[in-house]
């Protein structure tokens, strides 16, 4: 009976960190290139029962499950956003699994798909937050103050005409080893000599951004589907402390 209370318990246990993650996914819905949050679960290993009898082990009784338990924290849904068009120049969009390189004022490089761009006064392009957008030898971008630029689907940027550089785009076969740095950021927990490869399947979409991956109706569902399986697991943790309430007060006469 008690191991039906650490069941229930359980449960509840994931459907609050359930909830949390949503709730932070809702808090960023209007994030461009926002990828939501899910959480990761496992089952307990099966217990195997046998009946004992004046201390032996008689006739086995069978399996049971111990619940689940949150194996990782959270990962991160990579999934591709809807892209949509602002006919604005200086905003980027990414169509695939592929990310930028962006240098931060501290040096460190980072990764991102918000890739809608802005110059500083010497003409670095730079993202929104002021980061340096990296061409594909990890280098800065120089733009002249004045003139025309045009972004083909391969990055290649052209200025009047006149090629100015390629943006590094990049893929990852594996992406469970990008972990979110904030600001739409990531930072690569590994070699990216291994990790890493030239992206073969993004292209990049001048005019457009890319918006979370989730729609608002999506995350109200998983909301109501969440409160309602906390419930119905705190109504069996409710029955169970009752139903041994009530032995114990039997018991208790009995004697």
């Amino acid at each position: 009976m008690l191991r039906g209370i650490y069941i229930a318990g359980s449960g509840m246990t994931e459907r609050a960190a359930d909830l949390e993650i949503v709730a932070n996914n809702i808090a960023n819905m209007q994030t461009n290139t926002f990828k939501r949050d899910r959480v990761a679960y496992s089952e307990f290993r099966e217990m195997y029962l046998n009946r004992v009898q004046t201390g032996e082990k008689k006739a086995g009784v069978g399996n049971l499950a111990l619940g689940s338990f949150i194996s990782t924290n959270k990962f991160t849904d990579f999934s591709q956003g809807q892209l949509v068009s602002t006919m604005q120049d200086h905003d980027i969009a990414l169509t695939g699994q592929g990310f930028i390189k962006v240098e931060l004022p501290s040096g460190e490089i980072l990764y991102t798909r918000d890739a809608s761009w802005a110059t500083t006064s010497d003409g670095t392009m730079v993202d929104k937050k002021g980061n340096a957008i990296l061409d594909d030898n990890e280098g800065n971008i120089k733009l002249e103050k004045i003139g025309n630029v045009i972004i083909n689907d391969s990055g290649q940027i052209l200025q009047d005409g006149k090629p100015i550089a390629k943006i590094g785009i990049y893929e990852f076969d594996d992406k469970s080893f990008l972990e979110k740095a904030g600001n739409s950021l990531y930072r690569l927990n590994g070699d990216p000599l291994i990790l890493e490869k030239e992206a073969e399947n993004t292209d990049l979409r001048q005019g457009y951004v890319e918006k979370a991956n989730f729609s608002p109706l999506s995350v109200v569902i998983d909301m109501i589907t969440i409160l309602r399986d906390y419930e119905s697991s705190q109504k069996v943790l409710k029955a169970y402390d009752e139903t041994i309430e009530e032995a114990i007060a039997k018991l208790g006469k009995t004697q």
